[in-house]
C-alpha cells in the first residue's frame, strides 16, 4: 500500500516540479544554486561578456543540448541580485533549432552598476540556466567645479578648481566675459575685463562619456575706482574733469569754489562700455557746505542729486539703462564750498 501511494504521488507531479536540493558543486547544476536542470530541458552555458559600456553590454551563451523537446525561447537574463531568472530583465531571441553559441545585447543598464547575468533556454520540459556572470557598467564623469572668488573687480583673474568625479581625462571650459573665454586645462585661470554677471560651464569627459555643469551668473564682476595717488591715477583709467581745482586729499578727490564769487562747475566724467541692464553706481561723497550740491548725469540726463545739505554718505543709484554710458558727476561750487568723491563702483 505504501509503495502504491508513493507511485501515485510521483505520477501526480509535473516535470517542472522535479527539483532536488543537491550540493552546490553538483556538475549537473549550471547555476550553482543547488537546483538541478529539469529532466528533458535544454543544457546552456553562460560564455562571456564584452563591450561593457555605460548602459549596455554584449553577452555570449551556448546551447550544448536541445533537450527532449524544441527550444522555444532562449537568451540572457539579468538582475542586480544574484541568480537572475526569466522573471527578471531578459533578452528573447526566440526558438533555437540547433546547438551552438548565441549573442545578446543588454541595453538600458544603469551607469556604474553591478549586474548578475545568466544564459537561459526554455523548452516544453522547463527552463535551464547557465552559470552566473558578473558585469559592472562604466562611469562617465560627473562634472563639477568651484572657485574661492565669485565677486571680483574688473581686470582681476579667477582660478577655477575642477571637482569632477570618476576620472575625467579631458576638460572644456567656457567662461563668458573672460579673456580668453575658453580653456582645455583642468584648473584654468580666467581674467575678467567687463562688468557683469557671467556664466561658467565645464564639460568633463573620458573614454566612456561626458557630463556638463553650467553655473549661471556664477561670477559677478564690478568696476571700482578708489582714491590712492590723486587724480592722475584716475585719469590713467579713463576719468576726465573740466576743472583744474581737483586736489588730492586723504578723504578722496575733492574740488572747491576757490573763494570765487562766481560759480565754478566741477565735473568728473567716464564712459563705460557694455554696462549690463539692471546695474547700479555706488559711491562715497561729502559736501562741505549746507548750500553745496552734487548730481549724477547719465548722457546729460540727471538721475540723482543732493542739494542743500552738508555731510557724508555712501549712496547707491540704479542706472536706468545698460549699454555704453557716459557718467558725469557734477557740482556747482562757489566761495569755500567743497565736495569730496571716492569709492566709485559700477555694480551689476
Amino acid at each position: 500500500m505504501l509503495l502504491l501511494v508513493l507511485m501515485m504521488g510521483i505520477i501526480g507531479c509535473k516535470e517542472d516540479d522535479l527539483v532536488w536540493n543537491l550540493p552546490k558543486d553538483n556538475p549537473l547544476d549550471g547555476n550553482t544554486t543547488g537546483q538541478v536542470t529539469p529532466p528533458g530541458a535544454p543544457v546552456v552555458t553562460t560564455a562571456s561578456a564584452s563591450n561593457v559600456s555605460l548602459s549596455s553590454a554584449d553577452l555570449e551563451g551556448n546551447i550544448t543540448d536541445l533537450g527532449d523537446g524544441p527550444v522555444t525561447q532562449h537568451g540572457h537574463c539579468w538582475s542586480t541580485a544574484t541568480n537572475p531568472t526569466v522573471s527578471n530583465s531578459k533578452t528573447t531571441l526566440g526558438p533555437a533549432s540547433a546547438t551552438g553559441t548565441y549573442s545578446s545585447s543588454l541595453t538600458g543598464l544603469s551607469n556604474g552598476t553591478t549586474y548578475y547575468v545568466r544564459a537561459y533556454a526554455t523548452n516544453t520540459y522547463g527552463t535551464s540556466y547557465g552559470g552566473s556572470l558578473t558585469i559592472t557598467t562604466h562611469f562617465n564623469p560627473i562634472a563639477d567645479f568651484n572657485t574661492s572668488a565669485t565677486n571680483v573687480l574688473v581686470w582681476e583673474t579667477v582660478y577655477f578648481l575642477d571637482l569632477s568625479q570618476y576620472s575625467p581625462t579631458n576638460w572644456s571650459w567656457i567662461a563668458a566675459g573672460a579673456t580668453p573665454d575658453t580653456s582645455s586645462q583642468q584648473n584654468p585661470t580666467f581674467q575678467y575685463n567687463a562688468i557683469g554677471k557671467f556664466d561658467v560651464q565645464l564639460t568633463a569627459s573620458n573614454q566612456y562619456g561626458s557630463d556638463t555643469e553650467l553655473k549661471s551668473e556664477y561670477i559677478s564682476v564690478e568696476y571700482c575706482e578708489y582714491f590712492t595717488g590723486g587724480f592722475n591715477d584716475w585719469a590713467n583709467n579713463g576719468w576726465s574733469t573740466t576743472s583744474s581745482l581737483n586736489v588730492p586729499d586723504g578723504n578722496g578727490l575733492y574740488a572747491w569754489g576757490g573763494n570765487s564769487s562766481t560759480p565754478i562747475t566741477f565735473t568728473l566724467t567716464k564712459t563705460f562700455t557694455n554696462v549690463p541692464s539692471g546695474a547700479s553706481i555706488s559711491f562715497w561723497y561729502y559736501v562741505y557746505s549746507p548750500s553745496g550740491d552734487l548730481s549724477i548725469k547719465l548722457d546729460s540726463v540727471n538721475i540723482w542729486s543732493a542739494t542743500g545739505s552738508s555731510g557724508s554718505s555712501n549712496e547707491t543709484v540704479a542706472l536706468p539703462q545698460g549699454g555704453n554710458l557716459n557718467i558725469v558727476f557734477e557740482s556747482i561750487l562757489i566761495g569755500t564750498q567743497t565736495v569730496y568723491l571716492d569709492n566709485i563702483c559700477i555694480v551689476p
